[in-house]
């Protein structure tokens, strides 16, 4: 079977968000006490942008409750943001994520690649667990049934199909190294920061790599490398979740065009 072939840009973008998320022990505990002020330290001479840090919700819940719970122990404690790109630091994770409008993967790779590079170098990474990049869409339709129609998928329960009904489906798909959490959802609602509601159908998917590694200095030669793979491969997720009349909607631009 051929690869799908991927358009490179699509002129209605249905992105709402894009992140791309490593997780780790760290050589000292509570480490996004200080790891915001050493990343800002080393990004400042490449990073052409103002950081500004904001203190997060989760920061005010205490340390062992969120250690003791799975959901908490990754939300991110504090907020480092720019212009067109973010950096959210917790306990043992680290993400980098595009504001709106996405600035595209071309700008995208490179700032990970900072971004990861002043973590190395901050001495407080013991051993890296995994790493994941996540990308969610809206795919904006007027009724629920032209949601269903774009979504390259058929749910049966007994004799019935669905055709007119609202549905929350979740399913985990790997591929080699890749583990794909895919979420799919018709009637989803999201506001931008601008204000700006989106309604229609939920796209989200996130590809996870688990990498247990304390060779950063191997991580970061590879990392370029593995930045295409896993961003080609949650690509290709999403848009095999679209059917191609849907594709066809969103105005995609090929690199032949």
């Amino acid at each position: 079977m051929c690869p799908m072939k991927l358009p490179k840009k699509l002129m209605k973008e249905p992105l709402v968000d894009a992140l791309f998320d490593v997780r780790f022990l760290s050589t000292i505990p509570a480490v996004s006490g200080i790891l915001p002020g050493m990343l800002l330290s080393a990004l400042k001479p490449s990073w052409p942008e103002p950081l500004q840090i904001e203190r997060l919700q989760a920061a005010e819940l205490p340390s062992q409750m969120r250690i003791n719970d799975p959901f908490l122990k990754y939300q991110p404690l504090l907020k480092l943001s720019g212009t067109s790109f973010m950096i959210l630091v917790g306990d043992w994770n680290v993400t980098v994520g595009c504001k709106l409008p996405y600035a595209g993967w071309g700008a995208f790779k490179p700032k990970i690649i900072e971004v990861m590079s002043a973590l190395k170098s901050s001495g407080f990474v013991k051993e890296l667990e995994r790493y994941s990049m996540k990308y969610v869409d809206i795919v904006q339709q007027k009724n629920l049934v032209d949601q269903i129609q774009r979504a390259n998928m058929e749910i049966r329960i007994g004799s019935h199909k669905l055709a007119a009904e609202t549905f929350d489906v979740r399913v985990e798909i790997k591929q080699g190294e890749f583990t794909n959490l895919l979420h799919l959802a018709a009637q989803a609602q999201v506001t931008l920061p601008g204000g700006e509601t989106r309604k229609g159908l939920l796209i989200d998917v996130d590809t996870v790599v688990d990498h247990k590694t304390a060779d950063l200095e191997q991580f970061a030669r590879e990392l370029p490398q593995r930045l295409e793979g896993i961003h080609t491969e949650n690509k290709t997720r999403v848009f095999e979740c679209l059917t191609p009349e849907a594709i066809k909607e969103l105005g995609p631009v090929y690199d032949s065009e």
